[in-house]
């Protein structure tokens, strides 16, 4: 799940880039304000859904870390509590 949430943040940030580029591009070719302010709108709106996006993946990543290693900590207890019955056994 760790390497699924890395994978998916690496795509955004890349996409990102991506969209960084093309939105370079699109403004290089357009010579009239008007349409330039239209681009840039266009691209600063799908900028901001893409960090929202992984705004939320990385929270996700932080609480799957979280979880697991809450998880980690519980089987170390129950294993110990275990070890614990099996001496009060002999």
């Amino acid at each position: 799940m760790r390497e699924e949430y890395h994978k998916k943040i690496s795509a955004m940030v890349d996409e990102m880039q991506r969209l960084e580029a093309e939105k370079n591009l699109s403004l290089h070719q357009t010579s009239g304000n008007a349409q330039k302010g239209r681009i840039e709108e266009k691209f600063e709106k799908r900028e901001a859904e893409l960090k929202q996006k992984l705004s939320e993946l990385e929270q996700k990543h932080r609480q799957q870390t979280q979880l697991t290693k809450t998880l980690n900590q519980q089987k170390l207890k129950s294993q110990q509590m275990e070890q614990e019955i099996t001496k009060m056994k002999t």
